[in-house]
């Protein structure tokens, strides 16, 4: 009646099997590779089905979604849609400001502006308040747009690849910078995207086609509001769109002879790519030298006609 000793028990289960049905176990079956002085080894398949969970976390390239594609589009007609109101809601205030202007408002009367508030802006740019409401709203929508977008990827990139805060933040500022330099200066974006997508350690193709696919959104973005607030010379861009487009295929197809001619020479591509960027700031820095001559030299030119008044000498301060 009382408790039954361990080694008993023992003898008990070889015997006519466990006193007790909850004490069943399931044999434990060992892998050929295993031996018997390892009881605890982990079979190969649980190894394998570990490592392959963990790769499923990192991060490769994918075709987008419907969802990526809707989101997009949205933000993009967002971005430049609110870049040509903003523009001529403003040279509109400035045509109203100006009361010597004799000719119609040129900013008010733009075929744009006309479609969508059928001229009434010219109207509502009068009252203080409307106009700035107006300007803030032409400046904040994109921006708190882009910034929606861009939280909701982090926290995607946070979750689903495992990303740690650092490296969104620096992905973010990187991108950040990159499409402000191409606003104002025109700025390829493939100048600052593709070296610090390599530095990262992409690999160099996939590098290469994440760069090309940023700089459309912030080439095509610029491009729309340049060509709807009449700043763009249509007969140079189409010029050298048409040589820039043709380059642009002879790369890509340079690209992926390389890769299947030299799969494991990566070092090739990361080549034509700091080559790229070389060329791209020695001319950059080339322009800059130009420039800065050809200010100094029409500002001592107009220095040295002033000095000369009524065909006296003046000194010049």
């Amino acid at each position: 009646g009382g408790d039954v000793p361990p080694a008993s028990r023992l003898l008990t289960g070889l015997q006519g099997g466990p006193s007790n049905p909850q004490d069943e176990e399931e044999p434990l079956e060992l892998p050929p590779s295993s031996s018997p002085a390892t009881p605890h080894a982990v079979p190969a398949t649980t190894t394998a089905a570990a490592s392959s969970s963990s790769s499923s976390k990192k991060l490769e390239p994918q075709r987008p979604k419907t969802e990526d594609i809707v989101i997009i589009v949205w933000t993009m007609a967002v971005v430049m849609l609110s870049g040509i109101l903003h523009f001529h809601i403003k040279r509109c205030g400035q045509d109203q400001a100006d009361l010597t202007m004799r000719e119609p408002s040129t900013g008010c009367q733009h075929p744009i502006v006309m479609t969508l508030f059928g001229g009434r802006l010219e109207v509502w740019m009068r009252d203080a308040s409307t106009a700035l409401f107006l300007k803030v709203l032409a400046m904040s929508l994109p921006i708190f747009s882009c910034c929606v977008v861009a939280t909701y990827y982090s926290a995607y990139l946070y979750t689903e690849g495992s990303w740690s805060v650092r490296k969104i933040l620096s992905y973010q500022t990187m991108a950040l910078l990159t499409g402000c330099l191409a606003g104002l200066v025109g700025i390829g974006g493939g100048l600052i995207f593709s070296p610090f997508l390599l530095l990262t350690g992409m690999d160099p193709s996939i590098a290469v086609g994440t760069s090309s696919t940023c700089v459309l959104f912030t080439s095509s973005s610029t491009t729309v509001q340049y060509l709807f607030t009449d700043r763009i010379m249509m007969s140079l861009a189409l010029v050298y769109g048409a040589v820039a487009l043709a380059a642009s295929s002879s790369g890509t197809a340079l690209i992926h002879w390389l890769r299947s001619r030299f799969p494991m020479r990566k070092s090739y591509v990361t080549f034509i790519v700091a080559w790229s960027v070389a060329v791209s700031v020695a001319l950059v820095l080339a322009k800059s030298v130009v420039v800065i001559f050809g200010l100094h030299t029409s500002y001592s030119a107009s220095s040295s006609s002033s000095s000369y008044a009524g065909g006296a000498e003046v000194p010049v301060a």
